[in-house]
């Protein structure tokens, strides 16, 4: 079906074609009447993630490698022929290779890591501004990781305290950044704009070591996708506990 032709609201997710990415978009599809673009750089997962939620009518996919600018503006394209707007924007894609402290840290592997989770959210939530200032929601979630704040970062008692993850941690910490400030600067115009944490979860980033389903933090960060907008503030750091120090 034709998201022009349809009163839903609409939400690009990218990394949606497995993990927490496909969850967030299975639970706004099923348990929230969203149509969801599923952003996926192997096409090829991306349809099958799309047959896998069954839903085929309110799902598209596109082929949406973050870490390259041809490959969202292309993405971008594609979602503009078929719809004017998006309400909600989930910048969810985000890569973990290395395990090391900063003194340790390949430097190459470093802003390989920025590449996709700064730098791509960074690229993707502009190409797709336009459609989000169409959009009646306005919603813009940044999948953080508490491993991104340095006010637990620096306090002992902190259970991931001293972890060697510094790629990974940086990378989420100048995300939540990016949260900060662009919440500030689209604040006047109704937007929320914020920081999610779904938790130490089961995925392929962390070879399935996680404590949590990718089910219930892809229902988390869904349910901070599409709360109304008078029902969450801009501009803050979310788990769901409530709100984690920056």
């Amino acid at each position: 079906m034709d998201p022009k032709q349809i009163i839903k609201p609409i939400a690009l997710i990218s990394g949606a074609n497995k993990g927490i990415g496909f969850e967030t978009a299975k639970y706004l599809v099923k348990e929230k009447g969203y149509f969801v673009f599923i952003g996926a750089r192997d096409i090829t997962l991306g349809k099958k993630a799309r047959e896998e939620i069954g839903a085929l009518q309110d799902t598209l996919v596109v082929q949406l490698d973050v870490s390259n600018e041809d490959s969202i503006k292309n993405a971008v394209q594609e979602i503009s022929k078929r719809t004017n707007s998006i309400d909600v924007l989930v910048n969810n894609a985000a890569i973990a290779i290395e395990q090391k402290g900063p003194t340790q840290t390949d430097i190459k592997t470093l802003k390989s890591t920025f590449d996709v989770n700064f730098y791509g959210a960074i690229l993707l939530t502009q190409a797709v501004l336009p459609l989000l200032r169409a959009g009646k929601e306005k919603n813009i979630v940044n999948v953080s990781s508490d491993l991104g704040s340095l006010g637990l970062a620096s306090y002992p008692e902190y259970k991931f305290f001293g972890n060697p993850f510094f790629s990974y941690g940086a990378s989420k910490t100048a995300l939540n950044a990016f949260t900060v400030h662009l919440a500030n600067e689209l604040r006047s115009e109704g937007f929320k704009v914020n920081s999610a944490n779904p938790g130490f979860t089961a995925t392929d980033l962390n070879h399935h070591r996680g404590i949590k389903s990718a089910k219930q933090a892809g229902e988390f960060i869904g349910l901070i996708a599409s709360l109304p907008i008078g029902n969450i503030p801009t501009g803050s750091y979310f788990n769901e506990d409530g709100v984690l120090p920056f």
